[in-house]
């Protein structure tokens, strides 16, 4: 589990992913940052490696399970009580235009860390990858159906487009959304 492995980003016009509340799964342990999807019976749940568009929902605002100082909680930041199925956690859905910022980029389909470079990603499409508990933005990803690289960007966030910076080292990807599992079939279920 890669804490704030993936985080919602502003788009073009400044404005993020909306924010919906759906009822946790039975047995979930995903953490803030992984993305997640939604079962057929409207419960939320991680993403399964390589996910598809219509697989995918968002990101994860809140961790269904976490750890702290090396022990594992499963606390419900909200309540105070021990997470339970049907909890209502929230999540950054995604549509078509929506934006993410990742420091975990790959190439190679094996969610292999990569640094990110003008050359490499931007324009490409990619995918969900899962390697060793990280989740990453992966243009070498099986399903690369979900997001398209519209920025590089350098530790301080600076993008590497603008010739001011165009000599740092990438850092971040930011990628768009082009498909989720709210934009193939409508909104998903009330929660």
């Amino acid at each position: 589990m890669g804490l704030n492995d993936i985080q919602p980003w502003k788009n073009a016009y400044g404005l993020g992913p909306a924010i919906e509340w759906h009822r946790l799964a039975a047995t979930e342990t995903f953490v803030a940052g992984e993305p997640v999807t939604l079962g057929g019976s409207g419960d939320l749940n991680e993403c399964g490696n390589a996910p598809t568009g219509a697989q995918f929902l968002g990101i994860a605002l809140a961790p269904a399970s976490y750890t702290i100082g090396g022990v594992a909680s499963t606390k419900n930041p909200r309540t105070g009580a021990n997470f339970t199925t049907g909890d209502l956690v929230p999540v950054a859905v995604l549509r078509p235009g929506d934006c993410v910022i990742s420091n975990q980029f790959a190439t190679g389909g094996a969610g292999v860390a990569v640094t990110p470079t003008l050359d490499n990603a931007l324009g490409e499409t990619a995918g969900l990858t899962l390697a060793t508990g990280e989740w990453s933005i992966d243009t070498g990803s099986a399903q690369d159906d979900i997001f398209r690289i519209k920025d590089v960007l350098d530790t301080n966030k600076n993008s590497l487009q603008d010739p001011l910076y165009a000599s740092n080292t990438g850092v971040y990807v930011v990628a768009e959304c082009i498909q989720s599992q709210s934009s193939l079939t409508g909104d998903p279920p009330a929660s």
